[in-house]
């Protein structure tokens, strides 16, 4: 994950990565087929395959959606090796395994040292817990039932700084969410047929309490299948090569939600994170169902020895609404190792995030990209250089906007273009690559309404990294730059006499810009054998702690940065049986 959030060079953000100008909540993960949700990669957020999977894949098809970008994992059954890797370091630990047929991973640390919000002190480190495992549970000739579980769960407790618990002060926070997914998929394959087969059923509890009356309790049960089916066919029609394929799915999720809280952050409505204690105004106790159809068909057809073209259709059906999205692609080898592409697509996401629920009125968002880039595959049996360049663009419509009234509605629309670069080199004992992107986001809530900048909009981001292998050791660097993401200013703020508060009153939306972000990391690995490697990490080596966001006192008047984190070193032994 780590990996794949910097080669893609996703905005990391407090609920989760941003990639192609989206919100978080828009890019689904998917475990086997399934969207899971995001853990522990920023804070709260983020993902729990960190040596678990096999792989972590981006995956616009066809046979994706309800989104504009997918990151897919699998956890497919190990081979016949044994393995049992434990990596012990001095923030926590991690036992993995592959034992003929299944395939395991269990992690525990603890999160990285941060100031707690004003006001607060953090009451105890509670550690955060992921577990991940597969197993063949049946094989034959031609058919192989394999089933997949994952598990993840942390916990966030702050008391009141001014002496108060949990229990008896007006700020204390409680954080704590838990999610299990058990995904059962039956893998066919005769001849030219393949036909995959999945079940799955996700537990997900998100529990936040805040002081004495506020509270935001999510509990989500959700039950899908997924079901596809294809045919690989030879010299049909003139062509070289035909794949087809079909297949649809169904997700039926029950939400039971009791909320007393503020309102729930949107994109367009300025906020600086500090929540009254005795706002209530999001109210809410009840259940909601949502029911998501969906069905794909597709052909990829290789038009000559270096042409290869995929056209298909996907249909979601969100409620009442009925989503049809084309979507193709067309690959050119240029010459050797160098392949051109061409994708675009039509997507829709169905409103169905955080308070989206509560307004059976909305449609779902569009969005239609359109890619064309370059790439130069590495050669994987020798030295030589690898890159690619893309540059892209999407057109966003019909996007859920909140009046600042609480009232949301399809009213608003947005545009992202950019240019993404990776170059590397692979000669002798030397591996070094460099990524760049050049982005720009924006939105309006209203066609009429000024043009503003996305939450999000990161417009440079880069990332460098180089290893030196020498014998038993290898060293390594990366250094990473990015520009600061837009926020709005807090121009002063009036007191609310009856509830005994102050409303922070704000300056244009997202004038304002954080200061660049930049970082240097160091770490050398040695081989203590042949089943035993230790290594010494140095995140942030010249210790930049810049501001990647504002504390406020209680009237406004003050501000502290919340910094990044300092420096941080990190020692790790690892063994494998």
């Amino acid at each position: 994950v780590a990996v794949t959030a910097q080669l893609q060079l996703a905005v990391r953000t407090p609920g989760g990565l941003s990639l192609d100008g989206a919100m978080p909540f828009e890019v689904e993960t998917l475990a086997d087929g399934f969207a899971t949700p995001l853990f522990h990669l920023d804070g709260r957020s983020g993902l729990a395959w960190w040596g678990g999977s096999l792989g972590l894949d981006r995956a616009p098809g066809v046979e994706w959606g309800n989104g504009v970008a997918q990151l897919a994992s699998s956890a497919a059954p190990a081979g016949p090796e044994v393995a049992l890797p434990l990596t012990l370091t001095t923030l926590g630990a991690q036992l993995a395994g592959n034992l003929a047929g299944r395939r395991f991973v269990v992690r525990a640390w603890w999160p990285w040292p941060s100031a707690p919000p004003l006001g607060l002190t953090r009451a105890q480190p509670w550690p955060h817990l992921d577990a991940q495992g597969s197993a063949l549970v049946f094989g034959s000739r031609h058919l192989a039932v394999r089933l997949s579980l994952l598990a993840l769960t942390d916990a966030d407790i702050y008391d009141d700084a001014d002496g108060g618990g949990p229990g008896g002060a007006d700020h204390a926070l409680s954080q704590d969410r838990a999610s299990t997914r058990a995904v059962l998929a039956e893998d066919y394959q005769r001849g030219p047929w393949t036909a995959t087969f999945a079940q799955s059923v996700l537990f997900d509890a998100d529990r936040t309490d805040r002081g004495l009356v506020q509270h935001h309790h999510d509990t989500r049960t959700s039950f899908g299948v997924r079901n596809q089916l294809r045919r690989t066919l030879r010299e049909v029609g003139g062509l070289a090569r035909l794949e087809v394929e079909v297949g649809a799915e169904a997700n039926v999720t029950r939400h039971a939600l009791s909320i007393a809280d503020a309102a729930d952050p949107h994109e367009d409505v300025a906020t600086t994170g500090v929540v009254a204690s005795d706002d209530v105004s999001h109210r809410f106790d009840g259940t909601i169902w949502t029911r998501d159809l969906g069905a794909w068909s597709s052909a990829t057809a290789h038009l000559a020895a270096d042409v290869r073209a995929t056209t298909g259709l996907r249909v979601d059906a969100f409620g009442t609404d009925i989503a049809v999205q084309p979507r193709g692609a067309l690959e050119l080898d240029l010459a050797e190792r160098l392949v051109g592409t061409l994708d675009a697509g039509a997507y829709r996401r169905a409103p169905e995030h955080g308070d989206e629920l509560e307004h059976p009125d909305l449609h779902p968002e569009r969005t239609t990209r359109i890619a064309l880039g370059v790439q130069r595959i590495a050669d994987l049996r020798g030295s030589g250089g690898f890159g690619g360049l893309e540059v892209y663009y999407l057109d966003r419509t019909n996007l859920v906007e909140d009046d600042g009234t609480g009232r949301l509605a399809n009213t608003g629309r947005g545009t992202t273009y950019g240019v993404r670069g990776i170059a590397g080199v692979h000669a002798d004992h030397w591996v070094a690559v460099a990524v760049v992107v050049l982005e720009h986001s924006d939105r309006e809530a209203t066609p009429r309404m000024r043009t503003r900048p996305f939450e999000y909009d990161q417009p440079v981001r880069f990332d460098a990294r180089v290893t030196r292998f020498l014998g038993a050791w290898q060293v390594g660097a990366h250094f990473e730059l990015r520009a600061g993401l837009p926020y709005t200013r807090v121009a002063g703020a009036l007191y609310d006499a009856d509830r005994d508060v102050y409303r922070p009153s704000f300056g244009a939306l997202y004038a304002e810009r954080l200061p660049w972000q930049h970082q240097l990391d160091l770490r050398v690995d040695r081989a203590l054998g042949t089943h035993l490697h230790a290594y010494l990490d140095l995140a942030n080596v010249y210790d930049r702690r810049a501001a990647i966001g504002w504390d406020y006192n209680f009237n406004f008047t003050q501000r502290r940065a919340v910094a990044a984190p300092g420096i941080l070193p990190t020692l790790g032994i690892r063994g494998e049986l």
